[in-house]
């Protein structure tokens, strides 16, 4: 940037180098303010993008498994339910609850029923709801657990509905499944009692349940005391706690999800390696666009900058116009047109050295030709008299006719001979070695007639 009067005012970007190093910087300001926002994106908004997506799908996944897991407690809940309904609906239950088939117990309560049902405690009372038979399967002997299966039924409602109650409760620390119902006749006539069948839900009896092929880790807990909670994220694991119904009364335990976040730890691995792709690219894009600028374009205008500083020193010299690109062709169409200046000057410098009458060197240009020249071996000065008086009885044009003429004839004398007009009636002849002058030879030959209109004049 320049003012109109005073010297230029160098910018902040500007270098010693002056323009070259002043592009330099602008282009690297430029390409710096382009890359800024191509990085933002490439390093902040898409990995935050993905990073959302991420947490969204893991988000999903993990109300996926919590549902999985409280479909697989409902489904073996449902399954007990049904194995109760079995037993509650047949005569022989109904005639023991009413103390009548005492081999009961042993002919349907066997190992096999407790194997084949996979449940851990059968309970039944009388119509009176006075607990009759408490058992239990140790190793393959069905034993009596009277004290466990009492409390057991105590969990349910002192009234059953019709369809019977189950759900998840605690006793003595531990958590159960368990499923009860009415005992009635075949025909569902009848008030024979309760019969109960509960699962002891301990790691193993819980791992058996889950279809969570190692997604996660189910165990049962009390109840928060806020109720359900929201999943807690922590950085390498993820806690859901959902609330179990129990048969009787508000929750009292709950169903907690440990599940390893791979999605997370995927996620943070894949943003990671996106951003150092995308920065690598970005860093070796700047670089290659850097290199090819300062190769084929910086690198060219600086050569043409020392080409340029050149030719004011040599005007002989030109731009090196090989480059194959636009830069070359402006080399060129500059060089053309240095050439076209240089001989146009020469024309213009030629014209001013020449007399415009009669071509020959005028003073100023036979001066600059002959100042150094060692070849000069003579001169003859010769001056045409009356030219005035001519030029008065003849006219300008005849008058310039006749110092053209003269001219012409000197100028015949060779190559080795300089004409130059010193005046407007005053001729010089020079020679340069090896040539020699004649001068009444050459005075004779302009001494011959001249035609002028229709006479003649010497």
């Amino acid at each position: 940037m320049f003012r109109l009067n005073g010297p230029p005012i160098r910018q902040w970007w500007s270098g010693p180098e002056g323009a070259r190093q002043s592009l330099r910087t602008q282009v690297l300001l430029l390409l710096t303010i382009l890359i800024l926002p191509a990085l933002a994106l490439a390093l902040v908004v898409i990995p935050g993008i993905l990073e959302r997506r991420f947490a969204q799908i893991e988000r999903d996944q993990v109300t996926q498994f919590t549902q999985i897991a409280q479909e697989d407690l409902l489904t073996e809940e449902r399954r007990i339910s049904l194995f109760v309904l079995n037993f509650t609906q047949w005569s022989e239950t109904y005639e023991f609850a009413a103390g009548r088939n005492m081999i009961f117990p042993q002919s349907a309560l066997g190992a096999s029923t407790f194997t084949g049902g996979r449940i851990d405690y059968v309970g039944i009372t009388s119509p009176g709801r006075q607990l009759i038979t408490g058992l239990t399967l140790k190793g393959d002997t069905v034993v009596a657990a009277t004290d466990l299966v009492r409390t057991l039924l105590a969990s349910l409602p002192r009234t059953l509905p019709p369809g019977g109650a189950s759900g998840v409760v605690q006793v003595r620390g531990k958590p159960y499944l368990l499923a009860g119902r009415t005992i009635t006749r075949d025909d569902g006539s009848g008030d024979g009692g309760v019969l109960m069948f509960a699962r002891a839900l301990n790691p193993q009896a819980l791992d058996q349940l889950m279809h969570r092929e190692k997604t996660f880790t189910a165990r049962i807990t009390t109840v928060p005391a806020g109720g359900a909670e929201a999943p807690k994220f922590t950085p390498s694991t993820v806690h859901a706690t959902t609330p179990l119904l129990a048969p009787n009364g508000p929750p009292q335990l709950a169903l907690h999800l440990s599940i390893p976040r791979d999605m997370y730890r995927a996620a943070q691995a894949t943003v990671f390696q996106l951003k150092v792709a995308a920065g690598l690219f970005t860093l070796l894009t700047a670089m290659a666009f850097l290199l090819f600028l300062n190769r084929r374009v910086l690198r060219v205008l600086g050569n043409y900058v020392q080409d340029t500083q050149r030719i004011a020193r040599d005007p002989g010299h030109r731009l090196d116009g090989q480059n194959r690109t636009e830069l070359g062709v402006l080399a060129l169409t500059i060089n053309d047109l240095l050439d076209h200046l240089q001989g146009r000057e020469a024309q213009l410098r030629e014209q001013g050295r020449r007399d415009e009458l009669t071509g020959t060197y005028s003073r100023a240009g036979l001066t600059e030709l002959l100042r150094e020249d060692p070849t000069i071996r003579s001169a003859l000065l010769v001056e045409v008299p009356r030219l005035q008086e001519l030029s008065g009885l003849y006219g300008s044009p005849f008058v310039d006719r006749l110092i053209s003429e003269l001219a012409g004839r000197l100028q015949e004398l060779g190559p080795d001979h300089v004409v130059g007009r010193l005046s407007s009636n005053g001729l010089a002849l020079i020679t340069r070695l090896p040539a020699t002058t004649d001068p009444l030879a050459v005075l004779e030959g302009l001494e011959r007639p001249f035609a002028l209109r229709e006479g003649r004049s010497r």
